[in-house]
Protein backbone atom coordinates (compact mmCIF):
# COMPACT_ATOMS: atom_id res chain seq x y z
CA UNK A 1 0.00 0.00 0.00
CA UNK A 2 1.37 3.40 -0.97
CA UNK A 3 1.40 6.23 1.52
CA UNK A 4 -0.86 9.21 0.93
CA UNK A 5 2.05 11.63 0.83
CA UNK A 6 -0.08 14.70 0.17
CA UNK A 7 -1.83 14.04 3.48
CA UNK A 8 1.52 13.64 5.22
CA UNK A 9 2.57 17.01 3.86
CA UNK A 10 -0.69 18.60 5.06
CA UNK A 11 -0.05 17.30 8.57
CA UNK A 12 3.65 18.26 8.46
CA UNK A 13 4.29 14.67 9.51
CA UNK A 14 7.71 14.26 7.99
CA UNK A 15 9.05 17.37 9.68
CA UNK A 16 7.65 16.26 13.04
CA UNK A 17 9.23 12.82 12.54
CA UNK A 18 12.49 14.53 11.73
CA UNK A 19 12.27 16.54 14.96
CA UNK A 20 11.63 13.38 16.97
CA UNK A 21 14.53 11.61 15.26
CA UNK A 22 16.84 14.56 15.92
CA UNK A 23 15.85 14.60 19.59
CA UNK A 24 16.47 10.87 20.05
CA UNK A 25 19.82 11.04 18.22
CA UNK A 26 20.87 14.03 20.36
CA UNK A 27 19.91 12.23 23.58
CA UNK A 28 21.87 9.14 22.53
CA UNK A 29 24.91 11.21 21.59
CA UNK A 30 24.90 13.27 24.80
CA UNK A 31 24.33 10.19 26.96
CA UNK A 32 27.40 8.48 25.51
CA UNK A 33 29.53 11.60 25.30
CA UNK A 34 28.92 13.29 28.64
CA UNK A 35 27.64 10.61 31.01
CA UNK A 36 27.37 6.94 31.87
CA UNK A 37 24.37 4.92 30.75
CA UNK A 38 22.60 4.33 34.07
CA UNK A 39 19.36 3.04 32.48
CA UNK A 40 20.34 0.62 29.66
CA UNK A 41 16.74 -0.35 28.91
CA UNK A 42 15.86 3.29 28.18
CA UNK A 43 18.96 3.59 25.98
CA UNK A 44 17.81 0.55 23.98
CA UNK A 45 14.34 2.08 23.63
CA UNK A 46 15.88 5.28 22.23
CA UNK A 47 17.97 3.24 19.78
CA UNK A 48 14.92 1.30 18.62
CA UNK A 49 12.81 4.45 18.33
CA UNK A 50 15.53 6.18 16.31
CA UNK A 51 15.73 3.22 13.96
CA UNK A 52 11.96 3.05 13.48
CA UNK A 53 11.71 6.78 12.81
CA UNK A 54 14.51 6.66 10.25
CA UNK A 55 12.99 3.66 8.46
CA UNK A 56 9.59 5.34 8.34
CA UNK A 57 11.10 8.53 6.91
CA UNK A 58 12.94 6.51 4.25
CA UNK A 59 9.68 4.81 3.27
CA UNK A 60 7.99 8.19 3.03
CA UNK A 61 10.77 9.61 0.87
CA UNK A 62 10.61 6.60 -1.47
CA UNK A 63 6.98 7.41 -2.17
CA UNK A 64 7.70 10.98 -3.16
CA UNK A 65 7.42 11.92 -6.83
CA UNK A 66 11.13 12.83 -6.95
CA UNK A 67 14.20 11.24 -8.43
CA UNK A 68 16.62 9.42 -6.14
CA UNK A 69 19.30 12.07 -6.63
CA UNK A 70 16.84 14.83 -5.67
CA UNK A 71 15.84 12.85 -2.57
CA UNK A 72 19.45 12.40 -1.49
CA UNK A 73 20.37 16.05 -2.06
CA UNK A 74 17.27 17.33 -0.29
CA UNK A 75 17.72 14.96 2.65
CA UNK A 76 21.39 15.85 2.97
CA UNK A 77 20.91 19.63 2.97
CA UNK A 78 17.58 19.79 4.79
CA UNK A 79 17.91 17.03 7.35
CA UNK A 80 21.31 15.39 7.82
CA UNK A 81 23.70 18.35 7.58
CA UNK A 82 21.72 20.63 9.92
CA UNK A 83 21.65 17.90 12.57
CA UNK A 84 25.28 16.86 12.17
CA UNK A 85 26.57 20.43 12.07
CA UNK A 86 24.49 21.35 15.12
CA UNK A 87 25.81 18.41 17.14
CA UNK A 88 29.43 18.98 16.06
CA UNK A 89 29.29 22.72 16.80
CA UNK A 90 27.63 22.36 20.20
CA UNK A 91 29.91 19.48 21.16
CA UNK A 92 32.92 21.68 20.30
CA UNK A 93 31.53 24.40 22.59
CA UNK A 94 30.95 21.88 25.39
CA UNK A 95 34.42 20.39 25.01
CA UNK A 96 36.12 23.81 25.09
CA UNK A 97 34.15 25.13 28.07
CA UNK A 98 34.95 24.26 31.66
CA UNK A 99 31.61 23.38 33.27
CA UNK A 100 30.67 25.17 36.44
CA UNK A 101 29.67 22.03 38.26
CA UNK A 102 27.23 21.91 41.14
CA UNK A 103 28.29 22.89 44.65
CA UNK A 104 25.35 21.51 46.59
CA UNK A 105 21.79 22.32 47.57
CA UNK A 106 22.68 24.12 50.80
CA UNK A 107 25.92 25.77 49.76
CA UNK A 108 24.73 27.30 46.53
CA UNK A 109 21.90 29.82 46.77
CA UNK A 110 20.82 30.07 43.13
CA UNK A 111 17.97 29.24 40.80
CA UNK A 112 19.77 26.15 39.48
CA UNK A 113 20.02 24.76 43.04
CA UNK A 114 16.22 24.95 43.16
CA UNK A 115 15.92 23.07 39.86
CA UNK A 116 18.23 20.33 41.16
CA UNK A 117 16.22 20.14 44.39
CA UNK A 118 13.00 19.72 42.38
CA UNK A 119 14.67 17.05 40.26
CA UNK A 120 15.81 15.09 43.32
CA UNK A 121 12.88 15.63 45.70
CA UNK A 122 9.91 16.42 43.48
CA UNK A 123 8.61 19.56 41.80
CA UNK A 124 6.90 20.84 44.96
CA UNK A 125 10.08 20.76 47.04
CA UNK A 126 11.35 24.21 46.10
CA UNK A 127 11.20 26.76 48.91
CA UNK A 128 12.35 29.75 46.90
CA UNK A 129 10.36 32.69 45.56
CA UNK A 130 8.51 32.70 42.23
CA UNK A 131 9.10 32.26 39.38
CA UNK A 132 11.74 29.56 40.01
CA UNK A 133 9.43 27.33 42.07
CA UNK A 134 6.97 27.03 39.16
CA UNK A 135 9.50 25.97 36.50
CA UNK A 136 8.60 22.31 36.71
CA UNK A 137 9.02 20.63 33.32
CA UNK A 138 12.82 20.24 33.09
CA UNK A 139 13.18 18.99 36.71
CA UNK A 140 10.23 16.65 36.12
CA UNK A 141 11.63 15.10 32.92
CA UNK A 142 15.04 14.58 34.54
CA UNK A 143 13.69 13.45 37.91
CA UNK A 144 10.29 11.98 38.83
CA UNK A 145 9.34 11.28 35.19
CA UNK A 146 12.85 10.68 33.93
CA UNK A 147 12.70 10.06 30.16
CA UNK A 148 16.47 9.72 29.69
CA UNK A 149 19.04 6.88 29.70
CA UNK A 150 20.93 8.68 32.50
CA UNK A 151 20.10 9.67 36.07
CA UNK A 152 20.63 12.47 38.56
CA UNK A 153 22.62 15.56 37.53
CA UNK A 154 23.56 14.03 34.17
CA UNK A 155 19.92 14.31 33.20
CA UNK A 156 20.21 18.09 32.99
CA UNK A 157 23.26 17.84 30.74
CA UNK A 158 21.64 15.36 28.34
CA UNK A 159 18.21 16.99 28.19
CA UNK A 160 19.64 20.50 27.75
CA UNK A 161 22.06 19.33 25.04
CA UNK A 162 19.17 17.74 23.11
CA UNK A 163 17.02 20.85 23.61
CA UNK A 164 19.74 23.10 22.20
CA UNK A 165 20.13 20.84 19.17
CA UNK A 166 16.38 20.96 18.63
CA UNK A 167 16.48 24.75 18.80
CA UNK A 168 19.07 24.85 16.05
CA UNK A 169 17.42 22.44 13.63
CA UNK A 170 13.99 24.04 14.04
CA UNK A 171 15.50 27.45 13.19
CA UNK A 172 17.12 25.90 10.12
CA UNK A 173 13.76 24.44 9.13
CA UNK A 174 12.10 27.84 9.59
CA UNK A 175 14.60 29.48 7.26
CA UNK A 176 14.25 26.75 4.65
CA UNK A 177 10.46 27.08 4.72
CA UNK A 178 10.97 30.81 4.16
CA UNK A 179 12.97 29.83 1.05
CA UNK A 180 16.34 30.86 2.40
CA UNK A 181 19.24 29.13 0.66
CA UNK A 182 19.94 25.81 2.37
CA UNK A 183 23.69 26.47 2.64
CA UNK A 184 23.05 29.89 4.17
CA UNK A 185 20.63 28.37 6.70
CA UNK A 186 23.42 26.04 7.86
CA UNK A 187 25.04 29.06 9.53
CA UNK A 188 22.36 28.90 12.24
CA UNK A 189 24.18 26.52 14.63
CA UNK A 190 27.44 28.42 14.15
CA UNK A 191 25.89 31.79 15.03
CA UNK A 192 23.64 30.36 17.73
CA UNK A 193 26.05 28.24 19.76
CA UNK A 194 29.10 30.47 19.49
CA UNK A 195 27.10 33.28 21.09
CA UNK A 196 26.63 33.65 24.82
CA UNK A 197 23.55 31.42 24.58
CA UNK A 198 25.58 28.31 23.77
CA UNK A 199 28.63 29.15 25.87
CA UNK A 200 26.62 29.79 29.02
CA UNK A 201 24.65 26.56 28.52
CA UNK A 202 27.96 24.69 28.24
CA UNK A 203 29.22 26.33 31.45
CA UNK A 204 26.05 25.83 33.51
CA UNK A 205 24.12 22.64 32.77
CA UNK A 206 21.50 22.91 35.50
CA UNK A 207 19.04 25.34 33.94
CA UNK A 208 15.63 25.38 32.29
CA UNK A 209 16.68 27.87 29.57
CA UNK A 210 17.64 25.36 26.82
CA UNK A 211 14.13 23.87 26.88
CA UNK A 212 12.76 27.42 26.70
CA UNK A 213 14.85 28.07 23.59
CA UNK A 214 13.46 24.90 22.03
CA UNK A 215 9.86 25.91 22.76
CA UNK A 216 10.46 29.42 21.39
CA UNK A 217 11.74 28.04 18.09
CA UNK A 218 8.87 25.54 17.81
CA UNK A 219 6.31 28.28 18.47
CA UNK A 220 7.73 30.34 15.62
CA UNK A 221 7.77 27.31 13.34
CA UNK A 222 4.09 26.65 14.11
CA UNK A 223 3.22 30.24 13.24
CA UNK A 224 4.53 29.79 9.68
CA UNK A 225 1.54 27.63 8.74
CA UNK A 226 -2.07 28.05 9.87
CA UNK A 227 -2.45 24.25 9.88
CA UNK A 228 -0.07 24.15 12.84
CA UNK A 229 -1.81 26.76 14.97
CA UNK A 230 -3.88 24.24 16.93
CA UNK A 231 -0.70 22.48 18.11
CA UNK A 232 0.23 25.65 19.95
CA UNK A 233 -2.43 24.90 22.58
CA UNK A 234 -0.55 21.96 24.11
CA UNK A 235 2.91 23.28 23.23
CA UNK A 236 2.22 26.51 25.10
CA UNK A 237 1.04 24.55 28.15
CA UNK A 238 4.30 22.57 28.18
CA UNK A 239 6.30 25.74 27.71
CA UNK A 240 4.54 27.49 30.59
CA UNK A 241 5.26 24.50 32.82
CA UNK A 242 8.94 24.94 32.01
CA UNK A 243 9.07 28.74 32.39
CA UNK A 244 6.72 31.68 32.59
CA UNK A 245 8.56 33.23 29.61
CA UNK A 246 6.29 31.30 27.25
CA UNK A 247 3.48 33.74 28.05
CA UNK A 248 5.42 36.35 26.04
CA UNK A 249 4.01 34.57 22.98
CA UNK A 250 0.33 34.89 23.90
CA UNK A 251 -0.24 38.45 22.57
CA UNK A 252 1.87 37.69 19.49
CA UNK A 253 -0.20 34.62 18.66
CA UNK A 254 -3.38 36.62 19.25
CA UNK A 255 -2.26 39.28 16.76
CA UNK A 256 -1.45 36.64 14.16
CA UNK A 257 -4.83 34.97 14.71
CA UNK A 258 -6.58 38.33 14.30
CA UNK A 259 -4.70 38.91 11.07
CA UNK A 260 -5.42 35.42 9.72
CA UNK A 261 -9.12 35.00 10.57
CA UNK A 262 -12.27 37.07 10.97
CA UNK A 263 -12.80 38.53 14.43
CA UNK A 264 -15.25 35.92 15.74
CA UNK A 265 -13.26 32.98 14.42
CA UNK A 266 -10.03 34.51 15.70
CA UNK A 267 -11.50 34.96 19.20
CA UNK A 268 -12.72 31.36 19.27
CA UNK A 269 -9.35 30.03 18.14
CA UNK A 270 -7.59 32.29 20.65
CA UNK A 271 -9.73 30.83 23.42
CA UNK A 272 -8.86 27.28 22.33
CA UNK A 273 -5.14 27.94 21.75
CA UNK A 274 -4.29 30.48 24.43
CA UNK A 275 -6.84 29.56 27.11
CA UNK A 276 -5.17 26.33 28.35
CA UNK A 277 -1.78 28.04 28.66
CA UNK A 278 -3.31 30.89 30.65
CA UNK A 279 -4.99 28.40 32.99
CA UNK A 280 -1.76 26.45 33.49
CA UNK A 281 0.09 29.68 34.20
CA UNK A 282 -2.43 31.13 36.65
CA UNK A 283 -3.63 28.05 38.57
CA UNK A 284 -0.51 27.29 40.64
CA UNK A 285 0.09 30.99 41.27
CA UNK A 286 -3.46 31.50 42.54
CA UNK A 287 -4.04 28.38 44.62
CA UNK A 288 -0.74 26.96 45.84
CA UNK A 289 0.51 27.79 49.32
CA UNK A 290 -0.29 31.30 50.57
CA UNK A 291 -2.38 32.42 47.61
CA UNK A 292 -2.00 34.91 44.77
CA UNK A 293 -0.16 37.73 46.52
CA UNK A 294 2.77 35.62 47.69
CA UNK A 295 3.04 33.78 44.38
CA UNK A 296 3.23 36.78 42.06
CA UNK A 297 6.73 37.39 40.76
CA UNK A 298 8.06 40.42 42.57
CA UNK A 299 9.24 43.33 40.46
CA UNK A 300 12.65 44.69 41.28
CA UNK A 301 12.42 47.94 39.35
CA UNK A 302 15.08 50.39 40.41
CA UNK A 303 15.95 53.85 39.17
CA UNK A 304 19.58 52.76 39.25
CA UNK A 305 18.96 50.15 36.54
CA UNK A 306 18.62 52.71 33.75
CA UNK A 307 22.04 54.42 34.04
CA UNK A 308 23.57 51.01 34.69
CA UNK A 309 22.14 49.59 31.47
CA UNK A 310 23.28 52.65 29.54
CA UNK A 311 26.82 52.16 30.82
CA UNK A 312 27.02 48.49 29.76
CA UNK A 313 29.18 47.58 26.75
CA UNK A 314 27.19 47.28 23.52
CA UNK A 315 27.99 43.57 23.18
CA UNK A 316 26.30 42.87 26.54
CA UNK A 317 22.78 43.86 25.60
CA UNK A 318 22.47 45.85 22.42
CA UNK A 319 24.36 43.51 20.05
CA UNK A 320 24.12 40.06 21.63
CA UNK A 321 24.56 38.37 18.25
CA UNK A 322 27.16 40.70 16.78
CA UNK A 323 26.20 42.31 13.45
CA UNK A 324 23.12 40.09 13.09
CA UNK A 325 21.34 42.64 15.26
CA UNK A 326 22.21 45.38 12.75
CA UNK A 327 20.98 43.32 9.81
CA UNK A 328 17.69 42.72 11.60
CA UNK A 329 17.14 46.46 12.11
CA UNK A 330 18.10 47.37 8.54
CA UNK A 331 16.07 44.58 6.98
CA UNK A 332 12.94 44.82 9.11
CA UNK A 333 10.76 46.15 6.27
CA UNK A 334 11.71 43.22 4.06
CA UNK A 335 10.83 40.54 6.60
CA UNK A 336 7.77 38.33 6.12
CA UNK A 337 4.76 39.32 8.18
CA UNK A 338 5.16 36.48 10.66
CA UNK A 339 8.69 37.59 11.57
CA UNK A 340 7.61 41.22 11.83
CA UNK A 341 4.85 40.35 14.28
CA UNK A 342 7.04 37.88 16.17
CA UNK A 343 9.60 40.67 16.61
CA UNK A 344 7.29 42.10 19.27
CA UNK A 345 8.74 39.49 21.60
CA UNK A 346 11.84 41.67 21.82
CA UNK A 347 9.83 44.10 23.96
CA UNK A 348 9.37 41.78 26.97
CA UNK A 349 12.83 40.28 26.45
CA UNK A 350 14.50 43.66 26.80
CA UNK A 351 11.99 44.90 29.37
CA UNK A 352 12.83 42.04 31.75
CA UNK A 353 16.35 43.45 32.09
CA UNK A 354 14.95 46.72 33.37
CA UNK A 355 12.44 45.00 35.65
CA UNK A 356 14.64 42.28 37.09
CA UNK A 357 17.68 44.47 37.51
CA UNK A 358 21.28 43.81 36.57
CA UNK A 359 22.79 41.03 38.65
CA UNK A 360 25.39 39.71 36.25
CA UNK A 361 22.65 37.94 34.28
CA UNK A 362 21.89 40.39 31.47
CA UNK A 363 23.52 38.25 28.80
CA UNK A 364 21.34 35.26 29.63
CA UNK A 365 18.17 37.36 29.57
CA UNK A 366 18.99 38.91 26.20
CA UNK A 367 20.01 35.54 24.74
CA UNK A 368 16.31 34.94 24.11
CA UNK A 369 16.52 37.52 21.32
CA UNK A 370 18.04 34.73 19.21
CA UNK A 371 14.53 33.80 18.10
CA UNK A 372 14.38 36.99 16.02
CA UNK A 373 17.93 38.16 15.34
CA UNK A 374 19.25 34.89 13.87
CA UNK A 375 16.46 33.97 11.40
CA UNK A 376 15.61 37.60 10.49
CA UNK A 377 19.21 38.55 9.68
CA UNK A 378 19.82 35.49 7.49
CA UNK A 379 16.50 36.03 5.73
CA UNK A 380 17.55 39.62 4.98
CA UNK A 381 20.87 38.43 3.52
CA UNK A 382 18.90 36.10 1.27
CA UNK A 383 16.75 39.00 0.09
CA UNK A 384 19.76 41.23 -0.49
CA UNK A 385 21.45 38.79 -2.87
CA UNK A 386 18.66 36.66 -4.32
CA UNK A 387 18.65 38.73 -7.52
CA UNK A 388 21.88 36.94 -8.50
CA UNK A 389 21.14 33.81 -10.48
CA UNK A 390 21.36 30.35 -8.91
CA UNK A 391 21.81 31.93 -5.46
CA UNK A 392 25.48 32.50 -6.19
CA UNK A 393 25.36 35.89 -4.49
CA UNK A 394 23.98 34.35 -1.30
CA UNK A 395 26.54 31.54 -1.25
CA UNK A 396 29.43 33.93 -1.84
CA UNK A 397 28.45 35.99 1.23
CA UNK A 398 28.78 33.01 3.57
CA UNK A 399 32.58 33.28 4.12
CA UNK A 400 32.26 37.05 4.65
CA UNK A 401 29.55 36.48 7.25
CA UNK A 402 31.70 33.95 9.09
CA UNK A 403 34.79 36.18 9.13
CA UNK A 404 32.73 39.17 10.26
CA UNK A 405 31.15 37.14 13.03
CA UNK A 406 34.33 35.64 14.49
CA UNK A 407 36.82 38.47 14.00
CA UNK A 408 35.71 41.76 15.53
CA UNK A 409 38.41 43.61 13.61
CA UNK A 410 36.56 42.90 10.36
CA UNK A 411 33.00 42.97 11.66
CA UNK A 412 32.13 46.56 10.75
CA UNK A 413 33.92 46.84 7.37
CA UNK A 414 32.63 43.47 6.14
CA UNK A 415 29.14 44.25 7.37
CA UNK A 416 29.21 47.54 5.46
CA UNK A 417 30.62 45.76 2.39
CA UNK A 418 27.77 43.22 2.44
CA UNK A 419 25.17 45.97 2.79
CA UNK A 420 26.76 48.06 0.03
CA UNK A 421 26.92 45.10 -2.34
CA UNK A 422 23.38 44.01 -1.60
CA UNK A 423 21.74 47.43 -1.73
CA UNK A 424 23.77 49.13 -4.48
CA UNK A 425 25.98 46.81 -6.52
CA UNK A 426 23.57 43.91 -7.06
CA UNK A 427 20.59 46.13 -8.03
CA UNK A 428 22.85 48.07 -10.45
CA UNK A 429 24.13 44.88 -12.11
CA UNK A 430 20.58 43.52 -12.30
CA UNK A 431 19.29 46.69 -13.96
CA UNK A 432 22.21 46.63 -16.42
CA UNK A 433 21.60 42.98 -17.28
CA UNK A 434 17.88 43.55 -17.80
CA UNK A 435 18.60 46.56 -19.98
CA UNK A 436 20.98 44.51 -22.14
CA UNK A 437 18.38 41.73 -22.46
CA UNK A 438 15.70 44.20 -23.56
CA UNK A 439 18.08 45.80 -26.08
CA UNK A 440 19.00 42.40 -27.54
CA UNK A 441 15.33 41.43 -27.73
CA UNK A 442 14.44 44.62 -29.64
CA UNK A 443 17.28 44.02 -32.07
CA UNK A 444 16.13 40.46 -32.66
CA UNK A 445 12.58 41.64 -33.38
CA UNK A 446 13.73 44.33 -35.75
Amino acid sequence: MRLDFSRLEDLNSLTVLYYLSAFTVSVLFASIRYSNIARPHVFVIYLALTGLLLVYQIVCFRNQPKSLSDDIRDTLLSRILPLVLSIVTLDWIFQHTTPRGFRGLHIEDSDESQYVKMMLNGIFSSDTLPPYKFRWLTPLLTGSLNILPVKDLSGFTVLNFASLIMTSIVLVQILQELRVNKLLSLLVPVFLFNAYLGKYAAWNHYLTDPANYMFFSIYLWCLLDAKRYTHLSWLLMLGVLNSEKSIYWLPIILIILMKTYHVKEAMLKALIILGPAAVVFLTPRLFLEEGPISNVTRLQLSAGNIPLLISLPFSYIYFPFSFLTILFVLGFNRLPTVLKIASLILLPIYAQVLIAGYRGDVDRMIAYAFIIFVPASLYYVQKLFEAVRYDLGVVMTIPFLLVAYFNQKYTLPLCLLILLAGTELIPYLTRTENSMIRTTFRKDIS
